[in-house]
């Protein structure tokens, strides 16, 4: 999954590490689609260059400054990402071997889960089952569901119902992958037809 953020075709992290000596030439080497997708501490990290990225992470984990002693940089990138990475390859893999489909409710583990999507690590992971996990997360957001009578809207909106209705919407007319207003424009026009 590392290797699929960078444009050139390495054969494996270890021809990263040979080739790299900053975080500067590893930033140089990323996809820049993927470069800014790749955030560590909060969302707004994703314009910063990947030394800030990086730093910032290290500054608000210091408990683990004495696992990356005299690491390199582009170690300590791999570390860092490869963490991440493994996280949402995890998330990917339950889905499928499980059907099920998480809350994710943390910006950093959606934006890596987005990344496993977007660059075709699993292939056969569908938009629609993208679109399970996509339009929670947006929506957890957006909307305050505990003002929401609790056995109303289960039996109004649970079991996937609303999810079940935004995707076919979004179907009908040709959206693949909405934007987040989308989805919370169409969500209140359903919870506004159920009152």
């Amino acid at each position: 999954m590392v290797l699929a953020l960078f444009d050139n075709n390495y054969s494996s992290v270890d021809a990263i590490m040979e080739e790299c000596c900053s975080y500067e030439d590893v930033d140089r080497r990323l996809m820049p689609k993927m470069r800014d997708r790749l955030v560590y501490d909060s969302l707004e990290d994703s314009r910063l260059p990947l030394r800030d990225k990086c730093l910032q992470y290290l500054a608000n984990n210091k408990k683990i400054l004495s696992i990356i002693d005299g690491l390199s940089e582009p170690q300590i990138f791999f570390m860092i990402t490869n963490q991440y990475c493994m996280q949402a390859l995890g998330i990917g893999n339950l889905m499928k071997t499980y059907n099920v489909y998480p809350f994710i409710r943390n910006d950093i583990t959606f934006q890596f889960f987005s990344l496993l999507f977007y660059s075709n690590i699993m292939s056969d992971l569908s938009s629609e089952e993208y679109l399970k996990v996509y339009i929670p997360y947006v929506l957890q957001k957006a909307i305050d569901f505990s003002v929401f009578e609790y056995h109303n809207m289960n039996e109004k909106m649970g079991g996937g119902k609303m999810l079940n209705y935004l995707i076919k919407d979004f179907e009908k007319e040709n959206i693949e992958f909405p934007m987040p207003n989308e989805i919370v424009k169409k969500a209140k026009e359903y919870i506004n037809k159920l009152a």
